[in-house]
Parts: C-alpha cells; sequence; structure tokens
C-alpha cells in the first residue's frame, strides 16, 4: 500500500510540474503580447503628437494666410 501511495504522489507530483511547465510558457507568450502592446501604444504616441504639431503648423499657416488675406484687402 506505501508503494502504491508513492506511485500516486509521484504521479501528482509529475502532473504539477507538467502544469507548471505550460503555466510557464503560457506565463512568457502572454509577457511577450504585453511588450508588443507596450511597443504599439508608444507608436500610437509618437504618432499622434507627430499630427498635432502637424495640426498646430496648419493653424499657424492658416491664420498666416489669414492675416495676409486682410492686409491685401
Amino acid at each position: 500500500e506505501e508503494t502504491e501511495e508513492l506511485s500516486h504522489q509521484r504521479a501528482q507530483r509529475e502532473e504539477l510540474e507538467r502544469l507548471n511547465q505550460v503555466l510557464e510558457e503560457e506565463k512568457r507568450k502572454f509577457e511577450e503580447v504585453v511588450l508588443e502592446l507596450k511597443s504599439e501604444q508608444e507608436q500610437i504616441k509618437l504618432d499622434m503628437d507627430s499630427t498635432a504639431l502637424s495640426l498646430k503648423s496648419v493653424e499657424r499657416e492658416k491664420e498666416e494666410l489669414s492675416c495676409l488675406t486682410v492686409n491685401l484687402q
């Protein structure tokens, strides 16, 4: 009976080790996705900052053209 118990414990330990490996792999994949998302988020932020600067530049040019138009009238 003791060997049966030991055999059962060994089987449980092996199953726990297998599950642990599966969890480690899932954790690694999850961390990879997190890094990809952070990278995408940073790129989106840079794109938005660039767009904001472009919009400010267009707004300035619009004001300058408006002033020129008023001066020409």
